[in-house]
């Protein structure tokens, strides 16, 4: 995915540059509104590869955000589902011997 994103901001860049460096002949031609449509489908793509990488980002942070809360609530289903009764003991005990960050970002979700 970096891979096409740096390929499509190469390519306009290259466009860019000849667009720069060729400015009298193009205007000596009029060839503005070719060059311009040649820009813009380019940084089209370049915008439709960016928003993919953003948009995968966001759900990986997303899962890995959410993920020592998902494993708590998984484990403490587990639990109740086997026939174990959940107290605040349990939980609490369960929760302050998980790993910190664990018990951290539990907190710090139960305050959302």
């Amino acid at each position: 995915m970096q891979k096409d994103m740096m390929n499509e901001k190469d390519a306009r860049v290259k466009i860019m540059n000849e667009t720069l460096q060729g400015m009298r002949l193009i205007k000596f031609f009029a060839w503005e509104a070719s060059f311009q449509n040649k820009i813009a489908e380019i940084r089209e793509r370049e915008l439709v590869a960016l928003k993919r990488s953003s948009y995968l980002r966001a759900v990986l942070t997303f899962l890995w955000m959410s993920t020592p809360l998902l494993v708590s609530m998984v484990t403490f289903i587990v639990f109740t589902v086997a026939g174990g009764v959940l107290t605040p003991e349990k939980a609490f005990t369960a929760l302050g011997m998980s790993p910190s960050s664990l018990s951290l970002s539990l907190m710090r979700h139960a305050q959302v």
